[in-house]
């Protein structure tokens, strides 16, 4: 009885995630409303409270979800790494990048704008970033242990180097002026970095 009633709950709580997305992406995170969402999901506004404190709670179990479904990918890829570290390093950031398939510009542009204030949002962003670290640390580490990667390298310091790069890229693209970037010059950053790391 009980794993039947966690199952209907999980179920419920996909569905309003899924009614959220869908209404984020058409009409951008600070045009939807709670009414919205619940009537998209077909819900009481109320059962959505049960469920999410608010809307940036529901923004942040999105966030969660998709990044969880991003770190497990980057997990089987660290597993099956490259012998070339900075084609490991490159290949994880493309896993990063797929965030993208789940979110447009515009409502990516509203995130980072929405994580400049203290809240669910900017602590699932802040989340999401010390994953993307990690990963690229245990890459940087892994090219370390095969002697590819310099030995004294600080492994915490390069990765975050590395992601704040992957962060000002995705900015660029996100931006509303509509800045293009060059889809390859991420590679090529990551590739000159590499000249001064390897052993």
């Amino acid at each position: 009885m009980s794993s039947l009633r966690a199952r209907q709950k999980q179920a419920r709580s996909e569905q309003i995630l899924e009614a959220a997305r869908r209404l984020f992406l058409e009409n951008g995170y600070s045009k939807t409303n709670m009414d919205a969402i619940a009537d998209a999901a077909e819900v009481g506004v109320a059962t959505i409270y049960i469920y999410f404190e608010n809307k940036e709670g529901l923004v942040s179990a999105l966030i969660r979800k998709d990044v969880s479904e991003l770190g497990q990918e980057a997990d089987e890829l660290l597993k099956h790494l490259s012998d070339d570290p900075a084609e490991a390093v490159i290949s994880l950031l493309d896993i990063y990048r797929k965030f993208e398939d789940y979110v447009s510009y515009e409502l990516m542009r509203e995130f980072i704008i929405q994580a400049k204030t203290e809240g669910p949002i900017s602590d699932i962003i802040a989340w999401s970033h010390q994953i993307q670290v990690d990963g690229v640390k245990r890459a940087l580490e892994h090219g370390q242990k095969a002697q590819t990667v310099s030995p004294t390298l600080d492994t915490e310091i390069a990765a975050g180097v590395i992601i704040d790069l992957l962060d000002r890229y995705i900015s660029r693209l996100t931006s509303e002026t509509g800045q293009s970037t060059d889809p390859d010059i991420l590679p090529k950053y990551i590739r000159i970095l590499f000249e001064n790391w390897l052993a």
